[in-house]
């Protein structure tokens, strides 16, 4: 909020739990509107218009008022590679580093924050306990549901 941007770009997926929830929880707790699984941009002075990837490879057309965060594919992007004259002025610029502590958000973010908690990482065993089902949908599920009690899990 500080900065006042106009405009934040961010990718869409995460690596962790690959929930795209990031860009717009960012656009909440900046009064920004946004856009996600963008392909396109056009931008002008007060607003900015996205091609929005949807279901099945439609595209939707949304222009959203500046400020806004706009989560974009990765078909949205040219990568371009710095210049060595841009590098080595990029090394000269100050970085200002924020602390969590300085934005307010101590115990609110990584592991402490977090609303889901991993609890195992683990391959599943292997072997051919495997058992198709077969029968009528209704057959299949009342299998099923014996099976689920079976195991104490109903």
């Amino acid at each position: 909020k500080d900065e006042s941007p106009d405009i934040i770009f961010t990718g869409l997926m995460t690596d962790d739990g690959n929930s795209s929830a990031v860009p717009p929880m960012l656009a909440e707790l900046t009064d920004m509107s946004s856009a996600t699984g963008v392909v396109h941009t056009e931008i002008t002075a007060d607003s900015g218009t996205a091609d929005r990837e949807l279901e099945g490879g439609a595209l939707e057309v949304v222009e959203r008022p500046t400020p806004c965060a706009i989560a974009t594919q990765t078909v949205a992007n040219q990568v371009r590679y710095a210049s060595l004259k841009g590098i080595m002025q990029a090394k000269k610029k100050p970085v200002d580093v924020k602390s969590v502590e300085d934005l307010g958000l101590s115990g609110q973010v990584g592991a402490a924050g977090a609303k889901v908690k991993i609890e195992k990482i683990y391959h599943p065993p292997k072997g051919d306990t495997a058992e198709i089902l077969e029968g009528s949908t209704d057959e299949i599920v009342g299998k099923l549901v014996s099976k689920i009690k079976e195991l104490g899990l109903l």
